[in-house]
């Protein structure tokens, strides 16, 4: 679940970049 939530995080920040 966490590293889920993690993925999710980093490829949000990706877009955001």
């Amino acid at each position: 679940m966490s590293t889920f939530a993690f993925f999710l995080l980093c490829v949000q920040a990706c877009l955001i970049q």
